[in-house]
């Protein structure tokens, strides 16, 4: 019986380690983990500041960049689903490598997977955000556009599933 206690014991304490090295998951707005391969909206987490993340052309042409709907704009920008690096991986946590693609097409020859731009020399924030990187997420307003940009203050998003 000792055995037993002592094997049972050890058994709990692997799966305590193993919790605690676990990184928490990405809740979405109703607090349920984000999930491979579902839609979900990139609104922002103050209402009525502007609306969800969506593709804008930056200098009028392509290729687009990540963006944000303008609050009068009406429109519900266009939803996001994460990638994890690892496919067997199904809940998105804080440590997830993921790509970040829209699942709307775009007109420009090119995929809609986030990715890192070049620094620009004006405003010295890199455009787009996508995996390979860390910096704070945040919007610089350009011409009346809202661009999301790293190396900025930052802003707060929430992810709301898509219908």
């Amino acid at each position: 019986m000792l055995r037993l206690i002592g094997s049972l014991s050890f058994l709990w304490l692997l799966m305590a380690i193993s919790t605690m090295a676990q990184s928490p998951p990405v809740l979405d707005a109703g607090g349920e983990p984000l999930r491979s391969g579902v839609e979900y909206l990139a609104d922002p987490a103050v209402a009525d500041v502007a609306g969800s993340l969506t593709l804008v052309a930056r200098n009028g042409s392509c290729p687009f960049y990540v963006g944000q709907e303008s609050a009068r704009s009406g429109r519900p920008g266009i939803p996001v689903i994460f990638t994890p690096r690892n496919p067997q991986e199904t809940i998105i946590t804080e440590s997830t490598e993921v790509t970040v693609t829209f699942s709307g097409v775009s007109t420009c020859v090119r995929n809609t997977a986030w990715t890192i731009g070049g620094e620009d020399p004006q405003t010295r924030r890199r455009f787009d955000c996508g995996r390979a990187t860390c910096g704070t997420a945040g919007i610089l307003i350009q011409n009346g556009t809202r661009f999301l940009v790293l190396d900025g203050p930052e802003f707060t998003f929430m992810f709301v599933r898509a219908s």
